[in-house]
């Protein structure tokens, strides 16, 4: 299965259970135009919502590869990683991270998603992109997705 159309199967299935979603990560770049190919679906889940996302993927022939507890660098509060078809999916719900003494956490909890766009008839939510150039920003070997995000904020968003 493409890219495009696990998550376009993806958004179907989240949407349709009435869970509260958006892409994120290199995800998210390509659905801004962002010249990225993603090599999973990064999935940020309201975490009220992760447990019950994670039981929809498993009744729906998803294998759960690992369930990821947070430590001292990343402090996300539930990781999934599921194999769905031939792709990875990563579903997080609080994603946090720390580097010495910056931390930083996706606020999507309280926000929700940034904007939606529509592809092929379904709803696709976005993290705000200014959440992902912070926590890009406290990665180690992420200075390209750093640049890609502060030029597109730049050309794009209001302050």
């Amino acid at each position: 299965m493409s890219f495009q159309k696990a998550s376009i199967e993806l958004a179907n299935l989240l949407n349709s259970h009435e869970i509260s979603w958006a892409y994120g990560g290199s995800c998210l770049l390509y659905f801004l135009g962002i010249q990225v190919l993603p090599r999973d679906l990064d999935v940020v889940i309201k975490l009220q919502d992760i447990e019950k996302a994670k039981t929809i993927l498993l009744e729906n022939d998803a294998v759960l590869l690992e369930e990821k507890i947070g430590d001292n660098h990343f402090l996300t509060q539930k990781f999934y990683t599921f194999l769905w078809g031939n792709i990875e999916i990563d579903l997080m719900a609080v994603p946090g991270i720390r580097t010495n003494d910056v931390e930083y956490r996706i606020q999507f909890d309280k926000n929700g998603p940034w904007k939606s766009i529509v592809l092929n008839n379904e709803k696709i939510y976005l993290c705000d992109p200014k959440d992902w150039l912070q926590y890009y920003a406290l990665m180690q070997n992420r200075e390209l997705r750093v640049d890609q995000l502060t030029k597109f904020i730049l050309n794009n968003c209001e302050n």
